[in-house]
């Protein structure tokens, strides 16, 4: 390469050697142009040679170059330099203006000589930027514009220089950023640890505790501040109820979540808190929601609490895939269990697990046996307080289901208690029971639906594709506790539950 650096070579050579600068020789783009392979002729041979075509204008050009034809290394500080004189003003070396395209590095650098770099620096850079490392920021641009090769520094130089004036910047920024959040630094349960205004930037971001831990604060992406409080500060006494806190969640705030939902509350932030001439919008992060996003599969990503509802009522898994929980139009919790979670331990042989996509949990269960007994857990927490309950089995019927016609008979058993509950036994159909009585073939017993007893559970078809019949109501109330079910299911003719398919059991709201 030393042989051919200095040597003017024609253009035609030039072509010749590139193919005409065919973009099959392009090994590198960037730099102001494209860099061609080729070979070419000299004084003692032929060498391979790299060539870089310039596609940028003549302003970033060494005017050296432009007297010499020869580009060296000092050529790119030069075309450097005119960059970090673009990055100061704000604007592009050169525009039209009424036609004429004034230079920009004339006009600045006579400003910089005459030490008036404000009537050609952009404005909002002179705001934003550290006196002394604009002054050290000007001066290596300056430096790398001198039309002598040998007054430019060499990029290594340039390299330091700039890291120079950053570290001014940076240590500017920090002392703003501290002296603008005085009050927030002083408050926090935590003393930081940051050296420099990004990091601490980053801490104010992703948020910190306040006000002996009861107040959670941060900075959003607009650099607004947001703020939480502890419900414990938010909490009116109440001579019914006692609150109680519990540390089994991800809480921002020491003492926890509380284990009761709180009909009403009250609360005060301090303005100095908040971004001034800001509209703001309350919103209380429902604490009801804790026990969801604990047991979420996957855990959910969400920035709002009106997004975190949006996702909730399509629908997420809980509790590694068993549990179906949504909020119906009402914000009203919903929740179905795998049926492969209520079946009694000792009855699991009587049943046949098949996959099946339609189901939220990839698989049902066929029923075939006598007595069908469905033991159920579900945490109140997971439901809404005082609210009137309605449990579903839900299931799809066999293209045969003339074995499955008559009624079942739903007798309940209460918790700790060995015996079922007698009287006022519930009866439900999984076929839609028919109107009128059809006298059964030979040796075919059909039940008569003149007789059956009262009922309250007829079959519905759902949009999802299943049926739904309703087995039990229960009411919930305000404090957290653990509602079980068990009901046992039995034919009325005394004949088996055949080929039916049952995903799950639902609770609704009534």
């Amino acid at each position: 390469m030393t042989e051919v650096q200095h040597l003017t070579i024609p253009l035609q050579d030039i072509k010749s050697a590139t193919s005409n600068f065919d973009e099959n020789k392009v090994i590198r783009s960037g730099g102001f142009g494209k860099m061609y392979k080729g070979e070419m002729a000299h004084s003692k041979g032929r060498s391979m040679v790299a060539i870089k075509r310039l596609d940028r204008t003549l302003e970033y050009l060494d005017p050296m170059y432009m007297e010499t034809g020869i580009l060296t290394k000092e050529s790119d500080v030069y075309s450097f330099g005119v960059v970090l004189l673009e990055v100061l003003c704000g604007r592009l070396y050169s525009e039209n203006t009424y036609g004429r395209f004034p230079s920009l590095v004339h006009m600045w650098k006579h400003s910089y000589k005459q030490k008036k770099l404000n009537e050609i620096i952009f404005q909002d850079m002179m705001q934003q930027m550290d006196p002394s490392s604009m002054e050290r920021f000007a001066d290596i641009a300056f430096q790398c514009l001198q039309k002598s090769c040998e007054e430019r520094p060499t990029m290594s130089v340039v390299v330091e220089k700039l890291e120079i004036a950053f570290k001014y910047q940076d240590t500017y920024e920090r002392v703003k950023l501290e002296k603008e959040y005085e009050m927030i630094l002083m408050d926090v349960v935590h003393p930081l640890k940051y050296s420099s205004a990004e990091d601490l930037n980053m801490l104010l971001s992703k948020g910190l505790i306040l006000n002996g831990g009861k107040t959670w604060w941060s900075i959003n992406d607009n650099r607004e501040h947001c703020v939480m409080i502890s419900i414990a500060e938010c909490l009116i006494p109440d001579a019914e109820n006692d609150y109680y806190f519990s540390s089994d969640y991800n809480s921002r705030f020491p003492l926890g979540s509380c284990s009761i939902y709180p009909n009403k509350f009250k609360t005060l932030v301090r303005t100095q808190l908040l971004s001034p001439q800001t509209a703001y919008m309350v919103e209380q992060e429902v604490l009801e929601y804790q026990e969801i996003l604990q047991a979420a599969t996957p855990s959910l990503v969400y920035t709002s609490v009106e997004e975190l509802k949006s996702l909730l009522s399509k629908g997420v898994l809980l509790n590694r895939c068993k549990t179906w929980f949504s909020m119906n139009e009402n914000g009203e919790h919903c929740e179905m269990i795998s049926i492969a979670e209520c079946l009694s331990p000792h009855e699991e042989k009587d049943y046949h697990y098949l996959h099946d996509y339609n189901s939220r949990f990839g698989e049902a269960v066929m029923l075939d046996s006598w007595i069908f007994s469905v033991v159920s857990k579900i945490k109140s927490q997971e439901l809404s307080p005082q609210t009137t309950y309605a449990s579903y089995l839900v299931y799809k019927l066999p293209e045969d289901s003339s074995e499955n016609e008559a009624p079942l008979e739903a007798r309940y058993k209460y918790l700790g208690s060995d015996d079922w509950k007698v009287g006022n036994s519930r009866y439900i159909y999984l076929v839609s029971p028919k109107t009128s009585v059809i006298r059964p073939k030979s040796n075919q017993n059909t039940h008569n639906p003149v007789n059956r007893p009262k009922i309250k559970g007829i079959p519905q078809q759902r949009s999802d594709g299943w049926m739904e019949v309703q087995v039990w109501e229960f009411q919930t109330g305000t404090t957290a506790k653990m509602i079980h079910m068990h009901v046992e299911l039995a034919p009325s003719d005394h004949k088996p539950i055949h080929g039916v398919f049952v995903q799950g059991i639902e609770f609704r709201p009534v």
